[in-house]
């Protein structure tokens, strides 16, 4: 019997470019039945209900059964108030009936009890305020526990994206009454514009070999570490160069970037440094392609884009020695301490003197195959 019956869902796309984790998963979510061979009528249709925010963003996709559908998100903070006092869930909205779903993913708003003729799956990234209370304010922390909280009470099914969330779930929470699937999601990389690395060196004038970290500036992702490990090479006299992707900003901490620049020119790394902000996206996985190594510093991911991008362009990679890391890398890549400058730039000299040291080399087409099926299954 074959995985696929022929089905209508809904994908509420309402992330928008302060959070572009959450854009690129659901565009790759949908574009993998894009990459997978399907009859037909076999091939599910998927209803994009998309925002002024998320507009911009809709270009991305590339499969050829979609329905885009534009709703008026409000301002979920009012929404959810408005919910409690009234006793209707306000997030449900009139759109989504209208088009007859067989499902919407992911909600994951449930202020009260829901009851839809629509299958509701949600999908929950990660706990990282309860891992790191400290990088949330008291609001914050409020506002994502009392969120956390009313969608276990009332979510028919949670997705979560790693063996190590689920962990984290389990840690937390009462869980035993909670239907769940973990579903690691993939990186579509294949149909990229790369471009060459000398049309990529000019224009950022960049220097080979390099070493390329690419996340937004959060104090999470751990940047420091890298710029110590910077210093430390310096120290020995082993000159490194490292380019940094990313949007400079940390809304949690506004004085975080500004540390980072400080360390920087307190210590002159000027010469060892790229910093380009937020680039193309064909760019940015060029230069992925083009690194001696990719560097993902994060101390906490609920499953790393970074990681799948490079493990789907068989890319080098040097990860901090999180669970999620080693759950991603098996035994593939290069393991360092979490925040350790003298364990990374080490593992960035032995990437220096053996290029093909942390080399990945994942069947990545198994997977994408793989997670079409679970996806599919959700609804069945």
């Amino acid at each position: 019997m074959s995985f696929y019956t022929q089905k209508r869902i809904g994908i509420l796309f309402n992330s928008s470019a302060n959070w572009l984790g959450g854009v690129y998963y659901l565009v790759n979510l949908v574009n993998t039945f894009h990459k997978v061979e399907l009859e037909k009528e076999k091939k599910p249709t998927f209803i994009i209900f998309y925002t002024d925010l998320s507009e911009p963003f809709i270009k991305l996709f590339e499969y050829d059964q979609i329905e885009f559908v534009k709703i008026i998100w409000k301002s979920e903070k009012r929404m959810f108030l408005h919910s409690l006092l009234s006793r209707r869930n306000a997030f449900m909205l009139k759109e989504f009936d209208r088009h007859k779903l067989d499902g919407l993913y992911p909600f994951n708003n449930f202020p009260v009890k829901t009851t839809s003729s629509t299958k509701l799956i949600s999908w929950y990234p990660d706990l990282q305020h309860k891992v790191y209370p400290q990088h949330f304010s008291k609001f914050r922390l409020w506002q994502r526990e009392f969120r956390a909280k009313k969608l276990l009470e009332h979510s028919p099914h949670l997705v979560v994206s790693s063996q190590a969330v689920l962990a984290d779930f389990k840690r937390f929470y009462d869980f035993e009454k909670v239907k769940y699937s973990v579903l690691p999601f993939v990186s579509l990389t294949a149909k990229t514009n790369f471009v060459e690395l000398h049309t990529l060196t000019e224009k950022y004038k960049i220097q080979s070999p390099f070493f390329l970290v690419s996340n937004q500036f959060y104090k999470h992702k751990d940047h420091i570490c890298v710029l110590r490990a910077i210093q430390k090479l310096k120290e020995k006299g082993v000159k490194v160069n490292v380019v940094m992707t990313g949007k400079m900003e940390d809304y949690r901490d506004p004085n975080h970037v500004g540390k980072l620049f400080q360390y920087i020119k307190d210590n002159s790394l000027d010469n060892h440094l790229k910093l380009l902000g937020v680039i193309p996206r064909n760019e940015q996985l060029s230069l992925m392609k083009f690194a001696l190594a990719i560097i993902q510093s994060s101390l906490f991911e609920g499953w790393s884009t970074v990681i799948e991008d490079a493990k789907s362009l068989k890319a080098s990679i040097i990860a901090s020695g999180i669970d999620i890391h080693k759950e991603q890398l098996s035994d593939q890549g290069l393991i360092y301490k979490p925040s350790d400058a003298d364990a990374l730039a080490n593992c960035m000299l032995q990437c220096l003197k053996n290029p093909d040291l942390a080399k990945t080399n994942f069947n990545y087409d198994n997977h994408i195959r793989t997670f079409t099926q679970q996806f599919i299954q959700l609804f069945e």
